[in-house]
């Protein structure tokens, strides 16, 4: 299947393709069928989805009218996938098969490692390919407002998850939105566009403390 998506699929659709082959292998009839180690591929084409996500984006343009040959289109139907497939995990995947699903030491060791800490594994790859899918697809002035929005879903996951690591990272994430902010759009000679991003950041900020002071005990 691999090396039928290399020679046959485009590069343009190849993430969408592997991701697509990494919800195949983890959907719990394939596994029962063949092997509990598929989880493993499952995990492997996931990041496979993902790099080459980033790797299109930044090296194919958008000569094309139409939305199917436009990379950055192409990117938000992989990352939906892919964001799927995050969610598919939480029902599909078997962390006790995934400890020890046979095979290769290497995959053991992956195995191993994902199930320890599934929610780092799977979602930490996401955070940064959508990060970098805002920098490409929207205007410049905006960016700090949107990834202080992905900043926020991060925070509001470590909540749903109770993931401490997460709420971490979003406030560290938006702590550089804020640098951000007073640095680059601050400067901005768009004095309405300065107003919304600003406005913008600070009602995230207001809702994170607001949802803190709510769920506190989901942080701890």
């Amino acid at each position: 299947m691999g090396l039928t998506i290399l020679n046959e699929i485009t590069v343009l659709w190849r993430p969408v393709a592997w991701s697509l082959l990494a919800l195949a292998l983890l959907s719990t009839p394939l596994r029962r069928l063949f092997a509990p180690r598929l989880q493993v591929y499952s995990v492997l084409f996931y990041w496979l989805a993902v790099a080459t996500l980033v790797a299109m984006l930044s090296t194919l343009e958008s000569p094309s009218a139409q939305w199917w040959a436009q990379p950055q289109q192409i990117g938000l139907v992989a990352i939906g996938l892919q964001l799927g497939y995050i969610v598919a995990s939480h029902r599909w995947l078997d962390l006790e098969q995934l400890r020890q699903p046979g095979g290769l030491a290497p995959l053991v060791w992956i195995g191993q490692r994902v199930a320890n800490q599934r929610n780092r594994w799977l979602y930490y790859p996401m955070f940064a390919a959508v990060a970098y899918y805002l920098a490409l697809r929207y205007d410049r002035s905006l960016l700090t407002l949107l990834w202080a929005a992905e900043a926020f879903a991060i925070y509001v996951l470590s909540a749903v998850l109770r993931e401490g690591q997460f709420r971490v990272v979003a406030l560290l994430g938006l702590g550089g939105c804020l640098l951000r902010l007073l640095a680059i759009d601050m400067a901005q000679a768009d004095l309405g566009l300065r107003g919304l991003v600003f406005i913008g950041v600070g009602l995230l900020m207001l809702a994170m403390n607001a949802i803190y002071n709510r769920f506190r005990s989901r942080f701890e």
